[in-house]
């Protein structure tokens, strides 16, 4: 046994697999960009400057600028403001396709798994049926 696999024999299986995700640059990366997003959605509030709903009709189709950062729209509601507030709710809906997307596969997977032979084609063919479409 080589040393490495000595050390690890102590190390629990979270442990292990964070030691080998940090060695992954690109993961690393990844993982960083994905707490700042967080951090700037829970943080939309006190970030923004302005209500991503407030009107400022005088101020309307505005460029960025240091008071607008990304400009206005239309009907002069700050954009910055209104991208913090939309990243709150987009990662709201991609947090709950995806429990909801787990809850369905781990479903069909132990009732094929649990009664296997006839049910188990039935469910392959109908997911075969599901991925044959284009996203």
């Amino acid at each position: 046994m080589t040393e490495k696999k000595r050390k690890a024999v102590g190390v629990s299986m979270w442990k292990l697999t964070w030691r080998r995700f940090r060695k992954n640059k690109l993961g690393m990366a990844g993982l960083v960009m994905l707490c700042i997003i967080v951090m700037i959605a829970v943080l939309a509030p006190v970030i923004a400057s302005y209500s991503p709903i407030e009107q400022h009709l005088e101020d309307r189709l505005q460029p960025p600028s240091s008071k607008y950062l990304f400009g206005t729209d239309e009907l002069g509601r700050d954009i910055f403001s209104r991208v913090l507030y939309g990243s709150r709710i987009t990662l709201s809906v991609g947090v709950l396709v995806a429990l909801i997307s787990a809850a369905i596969g781990v479903t069909l997977g132990l009732v094929s798994g649990y009664y296997g032979g006839i049910v188990d084609e039935v469910i392959m063919r109908i997911m075969d049926i599901v991925w044959s479409f284009p996203h």
